[in-house]
């Protein structure tokens, strides 16, 4: 007899037809390969918008630095005009505030300091303006100031400009400074400045000092330079110009239309 061979209803099941667990397998996978897809999509998305926002902040960024770099050449470009400006005298139509004249007038000094050959051009510009007015020497550019021997210092100094080496700027040390008195007439009267001194004296060194009545910051210090001023002509410039001196203090004070600035130099 030959065997029957047959299989059960349950076997049959079992090859054929997925069970539950088998769905639920089956479900998760295609859920998974679902949520691949939505994440790559995601992806896609999120990587076109952040070459969009990195190429919106290139541009952003490539503006911003075109703009920066205009502001720096214009501020680079107006550090070097105002390097480069000639010393020339203030312009009187527009009105000078006294309070930058300290500033005004140790940019100069300096600058003739650090190079004092630059400076003979000036001088020779300067000697156009000597005049004679009343039978007295005038340096007449914008103000008019008295002169002792006129051209002939003027011509002096630009010798004795051309031996000068090169120095260090003067640092402006506000302990050396004298405030200039409150009235005019104590303007006028040495005595009180040289008490002043003497009064200074007692607690800081002070190796050279001299007052000044020129308003105008270029004809002051031009002016101190050629120190055509008489018995102590060469005092001033000698005290501006000695390498040895390493601090400086300006100080001004207007009083009914009359100025006076008092400079202290030391070591």
């Amino acid at each position: 007899m030959g065997g029957c061979q047959c299989s059960n209803a349950n076997q049959e099941n079992n090859l054929n037809v997925p069970n539950e667990e088998d769905n639920k397998e089956e479900k998760k996978e295609e859920d998974k390969i679902e949520e691949n897809k939505e994440e790559e999509k995601n992806n896609e998305t999120n990587n076109l918008n952040l070459n969009t926002n990195n190429n919106q902040n290139e541009k952003i960024l490539s503006i911003v630095k075109e703009e920066s770099k205009e502001k720096s050449s214009n501020v680079n470009e107006s550090n070097l005009n105002q390097n480069d400006l000639k010393l020339k005298s203030n312009n009187q139509k527009i009105k000078y505030k006294i309070e930058n004249y300290p500033n005004d007038a140790l940019n100069i000094i300096n600058k003739i300091r650090n190079n004092p050959i630059e400076f003979i051009p000036e001088i020779e510009e300067a000697i156009k303006h000597i005049k004679t007015e009343q039978n007295k020497l005038i340096y007449s550019g914008n103000l008019k100031v008295a002169l002792n021997k006129g051209e002939e210092i003027f011509k002096e100094t630009i010798e004795i400009l051309k031996q000068i080496p090169p120095m260090e700027s003067l640092i402006f040390d506000n302990n050396i400074a004298i405030e200039p008195p409150d009235d005019e007439e104590s303007f006028k009267d040495p005595k009180i400045f040289q008490n002043k001194i003497i009064e200074k004296k007692k607690n800081i060194n002070l190796d050279a000092y001299f007052k000044d009545a020129i308003k105008d910051p270029f004809v002051s210090v031009l002016l101190i330079i050629v120190d055509d001023s008489g018995k102590h002509a060469g005092k001033k410039r000698a005290a501006v110009l000695n390498k040895d001196y390493k601090k400086i203090a300006i100080t001004v004070k207007m009083i009914n239309k009359k100025f006076c600035a008092y400079y202290t130099l030391s070591k």
